[in-house]
């Protein structure tokens, strides 16, 4: 209540003060400017006076003579100057002048000058004409209006008067006189510290007045309103309740936010928020001012927060006995303690099913400070099973009351764990259970230390396993006679080799055939090649293939490789394995010539013959070039057999094959028909050149001399000649035909001479 009348007293205090200030500001304004309306009402009258003065005092006909802007008289504009300028001083005015308006030009047709001008000589700028004056000058020359006006310049501040009289023409010229407002804004002043001064005791009088008759008021409740200002500061929940009447009778800012009550409401509703039962304690209770401070805790169901009371008996304003309650909001407290109860729950759900043994210890030492013995706290199920002791007879007691025949140094180990805090890790084989363990020691908290370990029996059996399969795999890997590499995956670096592979690249040790990089730096190939085929490995398995290296003779030679990835050394690598097939390859290549070559005469057969023709007439047909075509024949032939054997007649066909083959050009086909016939294709030749090619064989033939065991034979060659052209398309079969055609033409004229078939250009 006290707080509330304070808040009022003060809201009184500041309206009456603001009040005050209001009607003294509307004081000092009013005044101020009725006064100043006043002072100016009085000289616009003198301004209007000094007007119709200048008019008495100029010619009356001396604006009807003004025509133009350059009608003005400079000699008649000086004297009314002067006489302008003793009148202005006289009365009082800054200046006094005339204008008129030609085509939109104000001129000024007579005007006064200070003293300081005519005595400076400075007057005659006035004779002038101006390209813009103030609006309302142009206004008065429309309408005729008198008019006043304000205003500044570097002269100071004026008031003017524009007063139009009328011409007989219906123009106007304009009188204009300024009053300089020095001595009004002297006067302005005065009045304007004189109406502030009054104003200003008005309110402080009033304040005064006010300030006495509040002190009486206000000081009893300074005190409740800054105890007031401490419990709304504080961020627990103060209230005050009459058990009685289950009424608040005060709460603090934090209680309204955070409740959302206020004085006045029923007390029922501030931490339960119910709406027919009491707070806990309230309902039947004596109260008494020595009642201890009562606390408890207490869930909100609906806002879901949790608080801590406090409740004492205290003695209200008014000699009543109430509450005095404090909450605290301890939600994020109650959060916390909740989770660390899931959390433990947890950790106790990990720590029965964890797989790995765990055991909590506390070392025990002697005066001196040294290891002797340890305790068990803790263990896990599966400490139990991997061990075979049960938490029963193990909790609580010492190792050696346990396990006595348990070595020093263990415990001298633990004992350093749990006295500096350093960690250790340890594998350890248990002869009795023939199994291992790996061991990890570790300290939670000074003076103890926790074990956990693992059976890692299997991954050490399995580790010996590899081991010696390992072994196993680098007795074959080195000893056996065809050459392995492992290499890596990503770059096909060689990583080890064996003594085969070592001495097969002639390399004296392992680190030249690394630095070397030989098995994939022989051209066609290169580590892209090589690098392609491990990721096809890689993806597909087992790869295949034939490559080229070189020898250690410095010869090249052709090996079959075998790759695939595989687990070598614990990490994944390519492994390569060679097979010399050069030999096979010089078969291979061998058969192929074989299969394509004439064996007697050793040239084309006609089988690889037709082949090859068969591409230069598609290269013909592509690009239209030249092509001709020979064919040749022995002449009589037949009785070289029958007279001399066929071992002469063999004899023969070589020779004659062999003068062919040495009369050819590099892109010539050379082949053996059949018997004693020969073909011969002449890519890009036109019919005269294959024309003086063909006489210059049939020459070489005639001129040949062959000896054979019993004689010295010669033979003579029949040709026949075909050349296809633009003009001439044909098959290659047609071509061939034309020319047998020509060659049996040559036979039946006497042979030994070479003969053009019909359908090649006349030309040749």
């Amino acid at each position: 209540m006290g707080v509330r009348i304070l808040r009022f007293w003060r809201k009184l205090a500041l309206m009456v003060v603001l009040t005050t200030a209001v009607i003294a500001s509307v004081f000092i304004t009013a005044s101020y400017n009725g006064l100043r309306q006043t002072l100016l009402h009085e000289s616009d009258q003198r301004l209007q006076a000094g007007a119709y003065a200048v008019l008495a005092l100029l010619a009356p006909d001396y604006h009807q003579h003004i025509t133009g802007p350059d009608s003005v008289n400079a000699e008649r504009f000086l004297a009314d100057m002067a006489v302008l300028s003793d009148y202005a001083d006289r009365a009082g005015f800054a200046y006094v002048y005339t204008y008129m308006q030609f085509a939109g030009r104000i001129v000024t047709t007579a005007s006064s000058a200070t003293p300081y001008e005519r005595r400076h000589q400075t007057h005659d700028h006035f004779f002038q004409h101006y390209a813009s004056a103030p609006p309302e000058l142009y206004a008065s020359f429309q309408d005729g209006k008198t008019r006043y006006l304000e205003y500044q310049d570097a002269y100071g501040a004026f008031r003017s008067i524009f007063l139009p009289i009328a011409l007989d023409d219906g123009h106007y010229y304009v009188i204009g006189v300024d009053l300089e407002l020095s001595y009004l804004q002297a006067k302005l002043t005065t009045l304007r510290n004189y109406t502030l001064g009054l104003g200003l005791i008005l309110f402080a009088v009033s304040l005064l007045l006010l300030l006495g008759s509040s002190r009486t008021l206000i000081q009893p409740l300074q005190r409740e309103e800054r105890l007031s200002g401490i419990f709304d500061g504080l961020d627990s929940i103060v209230f005050v309740c009459d058990p009685q009447s289950q009424q608040v009778l005060f709460v603090n800012a934090q209680g309204q936010h955070a409740l959302g009550i206020t004085e006045h409401s029923a007390c029922t509703q501030i931490i339960l928020n119910a709406k027919t039962a009491h707070c806990t304690g309230c309902h039947h209770q004596d109260l008494a001012l020595d009642q201890a401070v009562q606390r408890w805790e207490i869930h909100n169901p609906y806002t879901d927060r949790w608080y801590e009371c406090q409740r004492k008996c205290i003695s209200w304003n008014d000699g009543r006995c109430v509450y005095l309650q404090i909450a605290h909001d301890i939600t994020e407290r109650k959060q916390m303690e909740q989770h660390l109860e899931q959390s433990e729950a947890r950790f106790r759900q990990l720590f029965k099913e964890m797989p790995d043994a765990y055991a909590l210890h506390e070392i025990i030492c002697d005066d001196q400070g040294q290891p002797i013995d340890y305790r068990y706290i803790e263990i896990n199920p599966a400490f139990e099973q991997m061990t075979g002791l049960k938490a029963d007879d193990l909790i609580g007691r010492r190792v050696l009351e346990v396990l006595p025949d348990t070595e020093d140094h263990w415990i001298e180990a633990y004992g350093k764990v749990a006295l500096t805090g350093e960690p250790m890790r340890i594998e350890n084989y248990s002869q009795e259970l023939d199994k291992f363990f790996e061991v990890h020691a570790y300290r939670p908290a000074p003076g103890k230390f926790v074990v956990v370990f693992a059976d890692t029996t299997q991954r050490k059996r399995a580790e010996q396993t590899l081991q010696n399969s390992e072994q196993h795999f680098r007795a074959l890997f080195t000893d056996l006679p065809v050459p392995i590499l492992i290499c890596e995956v990503e770059t096909a670096d060689i990583i080890d080799a064996n003594r085969a592979a070592i001495a097969t690249y002639g390399c004296a040790n392992l680190q030249e055939l690394r630095q070397r990089a030989i098995w994939f730096s022989k051209p066609p190939y290169s580590r892209a090649d090589a690098l392609r085929w491990n990721q096809k490995a890689l993806s597909e398995g087992l790869q295949v293939f034939e490559w080229y290296i070189e020898h250690s003779n410095g010869q090249n030679a052709w090996v079959m490789l075998y790759l695939n990835a595989a687990i070598i050394y614990g990490q994944q690598r390519m492994l390569l394995i060679q097979l010399d097939i050069t030999e096979r390859k010089h078969m291979e290549a061998e058969l192929q010539r074989l299969s394509s070559i004439d064996a007697l005469t050793g040239l084309l057969n006609r089988g690889h013959f037709f082949t090859l023709a068969e591409r230069e007439y598609q290269r013909f047909s592509r690009h239209k070039r030249p092509l001709a075509l020979l064919m040749m024949d022995i002449d009589h032939f037949k009785p070289v057999n029958d007279t001399h054997g066929h071992v002469v007649g063999d004899h023969v066909l070589r020779a004659v094959a062999n003068t062919l083959q040495s009369n050819l050009r590099q892109t010539d086909l050379l082949g053996r028909y059949g018997g004693e016939e020969f073909i011969m294709l002449l890519p890009d030749t036109s019919g005269e050149m294959a024309l003086i090619l063909a006489e210059r064989l049939r020459q070489a033939i005639y001129a040949l001399q062959i000896q054979t065991p019993n004689a010295t034979l010669s033979v003579t060659l029949s040709l026949g000649l075909a050349v296809l052209h633009p003009e001439n398309p044909a098959t290659l079969d047609e071509l061939i035909d034309q020319a047998d055609q020509a060659l049996y033409h040559a036979k039946q004229t006497g042979r030994n001479r070479t003969v053009l078939g019909a359908h090649s250009p006349s030309s040749a």
